[in-house]
């Protein structure tokens, strides 16, 4: 090989080597530093490299090529915020999976190539190591992402059968067509450099598709909110209504208890302000605690439980003071435990076996609701909505789920055929 393709050669290897550093420091670091710039951030690496790429002509191997990387790899995993452990984990390891992905090249080539000892022979045992570094970083990343929703079955097998039929590729096209030839020995070393260039942008263009599925999935988790407060403002708005009638007839029942009153007519004004207070029952329940997500949460689903035949019993008692959760994720999960506690007492056929039991207490630094309610029917223990319109229904356990894991808590659901009981316990 001639000295200009050597230098070709070295420039893509030392490309590779920057963009494959890219990645596995996204995958490790994952926060950049925001003040950094995307034209800065490119630069300083380019930059790194580049003098990479020159002291490399001074000392390719040995201890000189590990502390010279080391070097470098540290100084790069300044410009991500991130705790000085991980950043010291994440430049050694990258060095060792550096020097694995060598040697795995090395012996291939001694294996694979007849002339492996030629010196033309270290460019494609570069780029060789090169697409084995590459299969390394992604499953690196893959692991990283192993908890995303957004990274499925399909996504794996791309990132991982891609890099390894690329890799086969090149030892079969070695196999087939080196004969020890300089001609031979470039054409390996370019089909080498192509399909790891091909590798590159299959990613990129992965990397992509799993972006846009995870907006897509956020936008659909925001439908899901954006229909649940919704929700909760149609039945919120239902209360205030019903406790405006009352407060616009107020003056009306003030007028009659005074002319019972001025007539001597005590029992009918005792009487009549019975059955207003009875109708004030009725309209809004009193569930006072002081903390308004459970007010106003549970006092509705006694509203809509009353209309619907259920036996609604309560034993709440918190101190609203000890409660750090966020009232939205307070609201998401307790109002959906109550919707699938009223939806399925609704399906009971006998309005005399409706019930729901609903306990909510702080106590030891932790908040725990639970909820029994009878059901009529068994259901079956993935957690799906047995409701015709799947893609606005069946996320409201799953949410309970998420919020549970966000706070380290846990949430637990029983079913059988006569009731269901769920606990969420969530520590403060």
């Amino acid at each position: 090989m001639n000295k200009v393709m050597e230098i070709v050669f070295s420039i893509l290897a030392t490309a590779f080597d920057m963009v494959i550093t890219m990645m596995f420091f996204k995958s490790c670091m994952k926060k950049r530093n925001s003040l950094i710039s995307n034209f800065l951030f490119c630069s300083i690496f380019v930059g790194a490299f580049a003098v990479d790429m020159v002291l490399s002509q001074f000392g390719a191997a040995g201890m000189f090529y590990a502390i010279k990387s080391l070097i470098i790899y540290m100084l790069l995993s300044l410009m991500y915020d991130t705790k000085w452990l991980t950043r010291i984990f994440t430049a050694v390891s990258f060095l060792v999976f550096q020097m694995l992905s060598e040697v795995i090249s090395y012996f291939i080539v001694v294996s694979t190539i007849h002339n492996s000892t030629d010196k033309s022979m270290q460019s494609y045992s570069i780029m060789l190591s090169k697409l084995i570094i590459f299969i390394i970083t992604v499953i690196v990343m893959l692991i990283m992402k192993k908890n995303s929703d957004t990274i499925r079955f399909k996504d794996y097998m791309c990132f991982i059968v891609t890099p390894l039929i690329s890799m086969a590729t090149i030892i079969a096209i070695s196999f087939e067509f080196d004969t020890g030839e300089p001609s031979a020995t470039i054409g390996t070393c370019l089909a080498s450099a192509g399909l790891m260039i091909i590798n590159l942008i299959v990613y990129y263009l992965l990397e992509n598709i799993i972006e846009v599925s995870s907006i897509r999935e956020q936008q659909h988790q925001m439908e899901q909110q954006f229909m649940f407060q919704e929700k909760k403002y149609e039945q919120t708005s239902a209360s205030f209504k019903s406790i405006y009638g009352v407060i616009h007839d107020t003056n009306k029942h003030f007028l009659y208890l005074r002319e019972c009153i001025r007539n001597g007519s005590y029992d009918e004004a005792d009487h009549y302000i019975g059955t207003a207070i009875d109708h004030l029952d009725r309209s809004y329940k009193r569930v006072v605690t002081g903390y308004l997500p459970v007010d106003a949460l549970v006092s509705n689903a006694m509203n809509i439980a009353a209309n619907s035949n259920v036996d609604f019993k309560t034993n709440i008692n918190i101190d609203k003071d000890e409660i750090t959760i966020e009232r939205y994720d307070i609201c998401v999960a307790l109002g959906n435990l109550l919707d699938n506690a009223l939806e399925a007492c609704k399906k009971v056929a006998n309005p005399d076996d409706r019930y729901i039991n609903i306990s909510i207490i702080t106590k030891d630094g932790d908040i725990i609701i639970h909820i029994q309610n009878s059901a009529e029917y068994m259901i079956t223990g993935n957690l799906e909505t047995n409701k015709t319109d799947k893609l606005r229904h069946g996320h409201g356990i799953k949410n309970v789920i998420a919020i549970a894991e966000k706070y380290g808590g846990v949430f637990n659901i029983e079913r059988n055929e006569s009731c269901c009981e769920a606990t969420l316990f969530l520590p403060l």
